[in-house]
């Protein structure tokens, strides 16, 4: 993932309202996931399937990470294995409603008990899952480097 590319996906996670197909699409195409087309011979109309980075067809649809707490809970478990994460719900002020906030405490955080933390700014969305979705995408950018 590019620094570019998560920073546009992080503002249309703090946009969204709900989940999104476009945003969950976005995250899998800068994962490494591919879309399949259908089989030549099919003869009814079908849409192109999804297939994650080591080739397994997942679906039609990508993964609703910006829908599911178990889809982007199991995405942060593959991706950053041993961090800890935490989401909440409260009032949040930018929205002038109740919204959801969350982070991801690296790995590196958990195992020297907390005395270096390389990501866990708290972000914020209009559900737990899309909080979840800016936390994951915020801590993917702070592994990226530099600003580019």
């Amino acid at each position: 993932m590019q620094r570019g590319e998560i920073k546009a996906l992080l503002e249309r996670c703090a946009a969204a309202t709900g989940p999104d197909t476009g945003i969950d699409a976005a995250i899998a195409v800068a994962l490494g996931w591919s879309r399949l087309p259908p089989p030549k011979d099919y003869d009814r109309p079908m849409p192109s399937l999804w297939a994650d980075p080591a080739g397994d067809v997942r679906g039609a649809l990508a993964p609703c990470w910006t829908g599911s707490l178990d889809a982007i809970v199991g995405l942060i478990e593959r991706e950053f294995p041993k961090s800890r994460w935490e989401t909440g719900h409260y009032f949040i002020r930018t929205y002038d409603s109740w919204g959801a906030t969350a982070h991801i405490d690296s790995p590196v955080a958990v195992e020297s008990g907390y005395k270096n933390q390389p990501f866990n700014p708290i972000s914020i969305g209009h559900t737990p899952a899309l909080a979840l979705c800016a936390a994951f995408l915020t801590a993917k950018l702070s592994l990226t480097g530099a600003d580019k």
